[in-house]
């Protein structure tokens, strides 16, 4: 089966002559189509520019970014990217109003009433069906969450590009996330590539790992667990206990004393 995301030697340069530096340097990895590939590393190693650079939101000074065949040059409606922080929704539209803006931008000889049909099934999708005329300000972070989600889905992305989406949520909040999200992958059969500073959202999300330090891809690791992947199970554990000291070698990421403590 020929990959159907492929990166190939990407690199991008921020900065000039002396105060120049690789946000990625020479990376290269491919993706199936319906697959969940987690990326994970410390800030700064290059995650969110890779990101950026497969939804064309940055131009790469090096290589190239193929989806399907066809390069990527920019953004397009083939690619969704939900960014960090709880402010993607617009305050003025009620949720409703969101997810029709998004998907008029996409199908725009579509008439609204079907719009507003889809924008209702996608509400439901993700239990908010009776929230559509509420507006941002009225909801909850999770609330915010599931509305992201539905306005991505709504638009049919065949990439769905998930930077540290669940972060601002507390644990029982980002565990419901995680749920809901493997819940709608399994229905749609989106490919996802998901950025987490999270060992355990990585591991129970992911189907393959890639390992960034630096700009630099230093290790692909293969899941090996099966689904549903829970916490207490000794296959989870020692997974976990397996990327972790990956992490540390690689000094990207600490884990902190209840980690340690727990595991």
């Amino acid at each position: 089966m020929a990959p159907f995301v492929r990166v190939e030697n990407l690199t991008k340069i921020y900065g000039r002559t002396n105060e120049a530096f690789a946000g990625i340097k020479e990376v290269s990895f491919e993706v199936n189509e319906g697959e969940f590939l987690g990326v994970i590393g410390r800030s700064g190693c290059g995650k969110t520019t890779l990101l950026r650079c497969i939804a064309g939101f940055e131009s790469p000074d090096g290589g190239k970014i193929l989806l399907d065949g066809k390069s990527v040059s920019r953004p397009g409606p083939d690619r969704f990217m939900i960014s960090q922080g709880l402010d993607q929704l617009f305050p003025w539209l009620s949720l409703k109003g969101n997810i029709v803006f998004a998907m008029k931008t996409v199908n725009k000889r579509v008439a609204i009433k079907e719009l507003q049909r889809k924008a209702e099934y996608y509400l439901e999708l993700v239990g908010l069906s009776e929230w559509g005329d509420y507006y941002p300000y009225q909801l909850s972070g999770g609330m915010k969450q599931r509305a992201f989600l539905a306005r991505a889905l709504s638009v049919n992305p065949r990439v769905l590009l998930l930077d540290e989406p669940f972060g601002s949520l507390d644990a029982l909040g980002r565990k419901a996330m995680q749920d809901l999200l493997l819940q709608l992958w399994g229905k749609t059969g989106t490919t996802i590539i998901l950025v987490t500073h999270d060992i355990d959202e990585c591991i129970r999300l992911s189907d393959r790992i890639l390992v960034f330090t630096k700009g630099t891809l230093r290790h692909t690791l293969l899941n090996p667990l099966t689904r549903p992947r829970e916490y207490d199970d000794l296959a989870y554990r020692e997974f976990y206990r397996k990327l972790s000291r990956i992490l540390e070698r690689d000094k990207i990421m600490n884990l902190t004393w209840a980690d340690a403590v727990l595991r």
